[in-house]
């Protein structure tokens, strides 16, 4: 349904030419985000677009276009970086997609806490923060692209996952400021568990202009790969490290061949056929934990010393999302799952997996730790064989009870469990009260 002329004409008086869109095709490519990664969201969603967009660049024009879509009843989508988002960026209606990625000042830096506009990229607040000697709890392997916003209402973990834990555990989000969707929108800020409750709302639940940081004191990172041709064996040692929290990690992702194989820019450093483990490890600990490596016997084919300012090659760009991103460029019948696999019980899993899925499946795993537990965040891959054999795939992980999420579906309810969905609806309620924001994301897509 084509965006109402009135509304289109009071846009367009209230928002300078140079900050909106109309243009279909530009339109459509900023209504997308990494649903590619599914062959299923590729069907579902490949012609679904916003109507227009409005590149935002202060907060009294957000204001007031906030306002005449509420009074024109026009939905509204948010947009960041769309980096790590599968499906939960495309706007499943028409309507008017709100750009932030302009709007990216730091507005402040005060002790160990900054105050960064929504469309704020990682990046720019990790770098300003290790100027300063701080640096951010946990970002994501997209840092050069997301936005803090995006990251906060959309994310779920990243670099700095082994020392710091998930974002809901490690209460980097401080403070979160927003516009309600009203006739005459009023700012707000909410703190504590109000903040934590839009942790993976996708921009369904609030409107978020500014995110407060809280940062951690800086340390030097050594970036290193461990290959091995045992997968057992490799990935055993990995869980040793993991449980040894003298080892000071800031990340570690486990491989599992091809994997290694598919990430380009490092592959002329990598053996062929064999599994990788990519660690972040203090300049402190690296003696200790490289001893620990050469007494099992496994290789370590790149080694990058701690550099400041940080550049490429970064391990952080193969691990979590990314390194899904590089296997499916190379092999576009991949398609992925997201599973909890258990500290003690990952081998059984995995076999059973393998059984049910396909035997050529194969995995990444991204470990996670909080001062009292152990976790990892994990992926399988495999040949997609359609639609059925997709949702049987899906239904076999939720009967074993490790299906993370279902990422082949742009709504909320399949990854969330009942209690933080309740409270994201009662928050939506509040602060969206006509359900403007990204129709369609708590239930099924029109």
């Amino acid at each position: 349904m084509p965006l109402p002329t009135e509304f289109v004409d009071a846009l367009s008086e209230t928002v300078p030419p140079d900050q909106i869109i109309f243009e279909p095709t530009a339109v459509k490519k900023r209504s997308r985000d990494y649903y590619w990664f599914s062959p299923k969201l590729e069907e579902d969603l490949s012609e679904k677009s916003a109507d227009a967009v409005y590149q935002v660049r202060d907060t009294p024009t957000l204001r007031e276009v906030v306002g005449l879509a509420f009074r024109h009843e026009v939905p509204l989508h948010l947009r960041g970086g769309a980096t790590g988002n599968f499906g939960q960026a495309v706007p499943l209606c028409g309507g008017l997609l709100i750009d932030f990625s302009s709007f990216d000042k730091i507005v402040s830096f005060e002790g160990d806490e900054i105050w960064a506009q929504a469309g704020t990229r990682c990046r720019t607040i990790e770098d300003a923060a290790r100027e300063k000697g701080f640096e951010m709890p946990c970002y994501p392997s997209t840092w050069a692209k997301a936005t803090i916003a995006g990251f906060a209402i959309g994310g779920s973990g990243g670099i700095g996952g082994m020392k710091h834990g998930l974002l809901q555990h490690n209460q980097m989000i401080r403070e979160l400021s927003i516009l309600t969707i009203e006739a005459e929108p009023k700012e707000m800020n909410l703190k504590g568990d109000a903040a934590t409750d839009l942790i993976h709302s996708f921009g369904s639940v609030a409107l978020v202009t500014a995110v407060k940081v809280k940062l951690a004191p800086k340390d030097s990172w050594e970036q290193a790969v461990v290959c091995a041709e045992d997968f057992h064996a490799l990935f055993s040692f990995a869980k040793e490290l993991a449980l040894d929290r003298s080892i000071p990690l800031r990340t570690m992702c486990f491989l599992e061949d091809p994997l290694p194989s598919y990430c380009q820019p490092i592959r002329k450093h990598l053996p062929d056929d064999q599994h990788a483990l990519l660690l972040e490890v203090s300049t402190a600990g690296w003696p200790s934990l490289k001893d620990r490596i050469e007494k099992n016997g496994y290789t370590v084919p790149l080694h990058i010393p701690h550099q400041e300012p940080r550049r490429s090659p970064m391990l952080s760009d193969f691990v979590q999302g990314h390194s899904l991103l590089w296997a499916m460029k190379a092999d576009k019948r991949l398609a992925s799952v997201s599973v909890f696999l258990s500290i003690e019980n990952w081998a059984a899993e995995l076999d059973r997996i393998r059984e049910q899925l396909d035997a050529s499946s194969f995995i990444q795993a991204d470990f996670h730790r909080t001062d009292t537990e152990l976790f990892m965040q994990s992926s399988i891959l495999f040949p997609y064989k359609g639609q059925s054999h997709l949702e049987a795939s899906l239904q076999t992980l939720r009967e074993m009870g490790i299906l993370r999420f279902n990422s082949h579906d742009p709504f909320i309810g399949s990854k969330l469990n009942p209690d933080r969905l309740k409270a994201k609806l009662d928050m939506k309620a509040k602060l969206d009260p006509h359900g403007l924001l990204s129709p369609g994301r708590f239930g099924a897509m029109t």
